[in-house]
């Protein structure tokens, strides 16, 4: 992915991304058409979207604590104090991902400069609409860490004009990002929904006896 910024009162950001391939939960590659979103660090807090931070790979807990399965999610929406700048689909896969060229304007949907942003993809979740879209059960994330050798480097849109290259890829598709940073984790639902399935079994097993 490489991102630039032109200056002016209205500077606009041009984000070419390119990653290797993503995972569902269950180790296959995510299909052509797969919800994602990119989220910014607004809050300046360093970590993302349930508790996804800069030295982290998305986790379960961090995960369950922020999305929740069949959640809408909306472009501007706020998640924990980022912000969702933009949704799209990604339209390849297996071979890796490449998104669409797109064009931002920085103070839209919370753009701004010398931020760090996170890419988020939803298995099972298309795109149906530009403004908002309904994830599944799943979710993956990833950001750039610090440590060199990673084979990912720093998701931050620029100030200065300058070309940011953003991308990553395993050892199988030639860069150097552990295979699990690209795969997806399952959500647990909320307590009481789970509570409620619970009673619709048990209502089930007593309407047979």
């Amino acid at each position: 992915m490489a991102a630039s910024l032109v200056g002016g009162a209205e500077a606009t950001i041009t984000l070419n991304t390119q990653f290797g391939t993503a995972f569902d939960s269950s180790g296959q590659p995510v299909p052509a058409g797969t919800l994602y979103a990119l989220v910014i660090d607004t809050n300046l807090s360093d970590t993302f979207a349930g508790g996804f931070g800069l030295q982290e790979s998305l986790g379960k807990p961090g995960a369950d604590a922020v999305f929740t399965p069949g959640q809408t999610i909306s472009l501007g929406g706020n998640l924990s104090g980022d912000t969702i700048f933009y949704l799209g689909a990604f339209d390849g896969a297996a071979e890796g991902i490449t998104a669409e060229t797109i064009q931002l304007t920085v103070g839209v949907n919370g753009v701004a400069t010398i931020r760090n942003f996170a890419i988020y993809w939803f298995p099972g979740a298309t795109l149906s609409s530009a403004n908002s879209a309904t994830i599944g059960t799943q979710v993956g994330g990833m950001h750039a860490f610090s440590e060199l050798g990673t084979g990912l480097e720093s998701m931050t849109i620029p100030s200065d004009g300058s070309l940011v290259n953003i991308g990553a890829a395993t050892l199988a598709g030639g860069g150097t990002t552990p295979p699990s940073r690209f795969t997806a984790v399952d959500l647990v639902p909320e307590p009481s929904t789970a509570f409620l399935g619970i009673l619709g079994v048990f209502g089930l097993l007593r309407r047979r006896r």
